[in-house]
């Protein structure tokens, strides 16, 4: 098997966008989405028992070494889900469950606002075909104003700190909003 194809230990480090090890159902809306990755699922399968969810199939997968083809880690993580009985979301659900995650981030001061405002807007625009706007862009994934907000930032100078500051202060309150919701 090609090095390229081979998968990477577990990683725990915290992620820079999402943050510490998100709960089981987070990643399963993240996996969804596309944004857990085949390499990622040893450490997702980790979190999953370490969250109390017994599963033979996440204990292989969580101790899966680089050897095993990305097919094999998928089929371990499908058969843990049906083994302790969860379900994927739908992807407005999953949309739904990761808004709510970044914009606690943003709100806790965890994330940075800016770059979790650009993730809510990835969000957005991935979501538009199930989470249609209906009268402003991201109104139907409930993040109108923090897509306005987080615009706001490319008609200010660069070099106009204060003005960037005082926008990524209301995108912290938006986000609070949204994740108080």
């Amino acid at each position: 098997m090609p090095d390229a194809d081979r998968m990477q230990e577990p990683d725990r480090e915290i992620d820079p966008v999402y943050g510490p090890p998100m709960t089981l159902d987070q990643y399963m809306a993240a996996f969804v989405l596309g944004r857990v990755l085949n390499s990622d699922l040893p450490s997702v399968a980790l979190q999953a028992l370490e969250e109390g969810h017994d599963s033979v199939d996440w204990a292989a997968l969580a101790g899966s070494s680089a050897e095993r083809w990305p097919s094999e880690l998928l089929e371990l993580w499908h058969r843990g889900l049906r083994e302790v009985g969860k379900v994927l979301p739908r992807h407005a659900e999953a949309g739904r469950v990761l808004r709510d995650h970044l914009a606690t981030l943003v709100a806790s001061g965890s994330l940075a606002p800016r770059a979790g405002a650009a993730e809510i807007v990835w969000l957005a625009n991935e979501l538009s075909d199930v989470l249609p706007s209906k009268r402003y862009a991201g109104d139907g994934l409930g993040v109108a104003k923090l897509l306005g907000l987080y615009y706001i930032h490319d008609d200010v100078p660069s070099a106009d700190e204060r003005a960037h500051r005082e926008i990524d202060d209301e995108i912290r309150t938006e986000c609070r909003r949204i994740a108080g919701e």
